[in-house]
């Protein structure tokens, strides 16, 4: 009897390793990056269409998933003040249609100092120190409107010709 108990127990203890090991993973960030040097180059390596302008170039792209924790995506690339624009609304009518809303003008700010994002704001998401993410350096830019869904911010550097995108759900 008492070896029955100790099988017993020990299969009940293996039990719960693996169940503790499975819930880590489950709520534990999926962290994939892509990047490319154009957006030919990003439809060949990962295949099909992309929703990225033709004009993009020196591109990286970070998706998180934390399971039913929500998602995060940040985005960078250099184009034309228009495509990067074009861009952003793209990326806004998807959230707008997800949550049943009508599309509204997406609002623009002119940037007055280097913005600067809060420490640690991708961390929960798995997304750690990206020092390619560097919307500080933008002397001169736009800065979409807050106030928007799914926490979309947008920063678009008219200098340098360059997008940063984040946005959460």
């Amino acid at each position: 009897m008492k070896r029955s108990y100790k099988i017993l127990l020990g299969f009940l203890i293996a039990l719960l390793i693996c169940l503790g090991a499975c819930l880590y993973l489950f709520f534990s960030p999926h962290v994939r990056v892509f990047s490319a040097s154009n957006s030919q180059e990003f439809a060949q390596k990962y295949g099909g269409t992309s929703s990225l302008p033709a004009s993009a170039k020196n591109i990286r792209i970070e998706l998180s998933s934390v399971s039913i924790g929500g998602r995060a995506h940040i985005v960078k690339f250099e184009a034309t003040e228009a495509d990067c624009k074009e861009y952003v609304r793209a990326e806004f009518k998807v959230y707008a249609h997800w949550d049943g809303k009508a599309e509204s003008g997406l609002q623009y700010i002119e940037i007055a100092s280097s913005p600067s994002l809060p420490p640690k704001w991708g961390q929960r998401y798995g997304i750690r120190n990206p020092d390619w993410f560097d919307v500080s350096n933008i002397r001169h830019g736009l800065e979409l409107k807050r106030g928007n869904r799914h926490n979309l911010r947008a920063w678009i550097d008219t200098d340098r010709n360059i997008l940063y995108l984040y946005c959460n759900d």
